[in-house]
């Protein structure tokens, strides 16, 4: 019995190494299988070609900008009041239109006015009488000089009550004060207006005004009659010009800005007051540098690149800028002129990814 024990250990040993042996040896047959079934996808798998819009570096002047944002203003604004109160007899203009200065745009029911301007015509024409006949007896002696200036002074207390209700009477009757569109009606016939009710708006808006602030730093580059461009939201498309008419003689003391006044063209009056704009004045120049669009500029970090196209592969291409006027950019280090910088189309690319641009696809096309 115990020469037995020590057989059967070592069998057991024996049995357990061949065991273990056995699986390394599938785990390592099928570790290389998996690496060669991943090698041969490696192999036949290929980058998806990109389509892009691409142009050439180029050298060319480059102008920069002073920025800044204003409100567009109209030229003339007004809100329509009348100066005493009454029913409203007519209304003679219509929402949203055009009118010209001195049109009626409505007009007050005038009866009892008028019945208190013939009264007060009534007395004036007594009082002048009897002013004339007071004269004429102060001249003969008959009176003396108080009755006469009792008589004068009733009868400019009568004319300047007759002037007041004929004041009056002209009040019953609104007219535009000057050319312009009117604003929104909100009033009709039988409506009761009181003395300083606001009725209606009137702008004129042909030309129109941009007001903007700039930094103090920039006074002396701000110059009356200087042309701006000037970019209005709701209006992508449009750039318009406008020209300096004012700047203001204060300098704000808590921004430390200036009030800056363009005024520009609106002819279509498709322009209204309220709009955001976006202004830019020219700074200054630099010629013959390097430049490419700002949509062709990436950001990771604080690096900048761009994507470069060499032999149909896109590459990524640190660089350095210098100035930006919201179009195109200096750039001061890591490309050469003739380069095809990608503009379109990078946010689906990586580097190496193969690519191919607009021009290109429609060459092949009509091939």
């Amino acid at each position: 019995m115990s020469i037995s024990a020590p057989k059967k250990t070592s069998f057991f040993v024996i049995a357990t190494i061949v065991q273990f042996l056995l699986l390394v040896g599938v785990g390592t047959w099928v570790g290389v299988e998996k690496w060669k079934v991943h090698k041969a996808q490696k192999k036949t798998f290929k980058l998806p070609t990109v389509t892009v819009e691409a142009q050439p570096v180029k050298r060319g002047d480059f102008e920069t900008f002073i920025s800044a944002v204003g409100t567009l203003k109209a030229k003339d604004s007004v809100v329509i009041r009348p100066e005493t109160s009454g029913k409203v007899a007519s209304v003679s203009f219509q929402s949203g239109s055009n009118v010209k200065k001195g049109d009626v745009l409505f007009s007050l029911d005038d009866r009892v006015i008028r019945a208190q301007l013939a009264e007060a015509n009534a007395k004036l024409k007594n009082a002048k009488s009897e002013w004339v006949r007071y004269k004429k007896l102060f001249k003969e002696k008959a009176i003396q000089k108080s009755k006469l200036e009792q008589s004068q002074a009733a009868y400019e207390m009568a004319k300047a009550q007759a002037d007041m209700m004929q004041a009056r009477l002209n009040n019953t009757v609104l007219r535009a004060p000057f050319d312009g569109i009117i604003g929104i009606r909100d009033i009709s016939p039988g409506s009761y207006v009181r003395e300083g009710d606001e009725i209606v708006s009137l702008e004129n808006i042909d030309p129109i005004y941009v007001d903007f602030r700039i930094s103090e730093i920039y006074l002396e580059r701000v110059k009356k009659g200087q042309t701006v461009e000037v970019e209005i939201d709701g209006f992508p498309q449009n750039l318009y010009e406008a020209t300096i008419e004012a700047i203001d003689p204060g300098v704000d003391e808590k921004g430390h800005s200036i009030r800056v006044r363009g005024i520009l063209p609106n002819p279509m009056k498709d322009l209204r007051p309220g709009l955001f704009a976006r202004v830019r004045l020219p700074n200054t120049t630099h010629e013959n540098i390097m430049l490419v669009p700002e949509t062709s500029i990436e950001t990771e970090g604080n690096e900048e690149f761009v994507f470069v196209i060499l032999d149909g592969v896109a590459r990524r291409a640190p660089i350095k800028t210098g100035g930006r006027n919201g179009k195109m950019v200096e750039v001061t280090a890591g490309l050469k002129p003739g380069m095809m910088v990608i503009t379109t189309g990078q946010l689906r690319l990586g580097e190496g990814y193969p690519v191919i641009t607009v021009d290109e696809k429609k060459k092949l096309k009509y091939k």
